[in-house]
């Protein structure tokens, strides 16, 4: 019985994705002068070396988020915003830190540190990647030439369900090859 309730509320979730991905400042109400604007910007330290926003999030590994063209953060870049869990995040980054808002904010200061938590672990921040494309060019010449040209390229640890559901989505892309 729980797996059956655990899927419907997968399913109710992933249709939500869907829903904010068409158009999350139309949905959320979102616009230059949302709830956000109330929201004070966090960061953890995270250099470009290691994850790159603006190639990761929008390379097809994920559909939930949105880059919003209407602002733009303290590192000139124009955040992105997408649902994480029950949360709402607006991310985007300067050369040396990731920036964050969550919507439900709390005040609560641990809350703080269990996103940072989060966000490193969905961006798998742990596996250091400056080692293995040194790994990865000692074996392979073709890399070691276009390896430097793309740095901060990880995989997303991302739910399993909205996993299978993207790649579903995925094979209906009009993507040009």
């Amino acid at each position: 019985m729980m797996l059956i309730r655990r899927q419907r509320i997968n399913i109710r979730y992933f249709v939500s994705l869907l829903i904010l991905a068409r158009s999350p400042a139309v949905v959320m109400g979102l616009t230059k002068t949302s709830i956000f604007d109330t929201i004070k910007w966090r960061r953890f330290k995270c250099p470009t070396s290691e994850l790159r926003l603006d190639i990761v999030l929008k390379c097809g590994q994920s559909f939930r988020w949105s880059q919003q063209e209407a602002e733009t953060t303290e590192g000139g870049q124009q955040p992105w915003i997408g649902v994480l869990g029950e949360n709402v995040y607006m991310l985007s980054q300067t050369p040396d830190a990731i920036l964050y808002k969550r919507f439900p904010q709390e005040d609560d200061s641990s809350k703080s540190s269990d996103d940072e938590k989060f966000l490193k672990d969905y961006f798998q921040l742990e596996v250091n990647l400056g080692s293995l494309y040194k790994q990865w060019a000692r074996q392979d010449p073709r890399f070691a030439k276009v390896g430097d040209s793309f740095p901060g390229i990880r995989i997303l640890r991302q739910d399993p369900v909205e996993n299978l559901f993207s790649f579903i989505c995925s094979s209906n892309n009009n993507i040009q090859r």
